[in-house]
């Protein structure tokens, strides 16, 4: 068995040995303290890496909030460029301090950018746009991935949230789950105070009736808008009060 340096350091000593079993005991002490201390300080400083920067803004602890979603799916491309143009204008007027959470949805949900709202058009265009283009292997438009995300996004939010759909409302794929699934992030999305406004883009006329239906939780919150006439200064507005 390997003998303990310290032992063997204090049995190597020509002193009695009443003298070496104390100095045995007094050198163990000190070393668990100090193990002890050394354990104690690791877990502080972990700790300290664990706390957030309060001065890190994230969507959690931002004043104001945009989830933005848009639907790349096949049928909804002739109206993304006005949608995102549109978007794209009125980015830069938001409140300094709001927090976009943006992504695309066809048969999955995909980020885009998340991060303080650009300060030009011109930037948030040349950042998304690329990341648009791609078509999904499977043209399928799940629209309950979009609001159950977007409803779990928003229960840690402190600030006021503005939601913002850009669809034109053909549910490709979705089934009586899915449609459940809808229906239930919209009574979240109702419930919570911190969400202050819903606004739909592009649903095509002939989707309009199933929308209203779908999204009838929401009530007041809901603002729709065609493709050809938005007005998303409602965002600013919403966001400002």
């Amino acid at each position: 068995m390997k003998r303990s340096p310290i032992r063997f350091v204090i049995r190597s000593a020509k002193l009695p040995r009443s003298f070496r079993l104390t100095a045995t005991r007094v050198a163990l002490a000190c070393c668990t303290s100090l193990l002890a201390a050394t354990v104690s300080m690791t877990g502080c400083a972990k700790l300290a890496r664990a706390t957030p920067d309060p001065k890190v803004v994230t969507a959690e602890n931002s004043p104001s909030v945009l989830i933005s979603i848009s639907d790349s799916s096949k049928s909804n491309r002739n109206n993304l460029p006005l949608e995102i143009q549109a978007e794209a204008e009125v980015l830069p007027r938001l409140p300094h301090d709001c927090f976009q959470l943006d992504y695309r949805v066809d048969s999955s949900l995909e980020r885009l950018r998340e991060g303080p709202v650009p300060a030009s058009d011109e930037a948030y265009l040349s950042e998304v746009l690329p990341l648009l283009e791609p078509f999904s292997t499977r043209d399928n438009t799940y629209l309950q991935l979009a609001f159950t995300w977007a409803a779990k996004q928003a229960e840690t939010c402190t600030g006021r949230v503005a939601l913002l759909i850009q669809t034109d409302w053909f549910e490709e794929g979705m089934d009586a789950r899915a449609h459940q699934e809808l229906k239930e992030a919209c009574i979240a999305l109702a419930n919570n105070p911190h969400v202050a406004i819903v606004v739909v883009v592009g649903v095509n006329p002939a989707n309009s009736a199933c929308m209203t239906e779908e999204l009838g939780p929401l009530n007041s919150k809901v603002r729709p808008f065609n493709a050809n006439s938005v007005d998303l200064d409602v965002i600013k507005e919403a966001l400002a009060q």
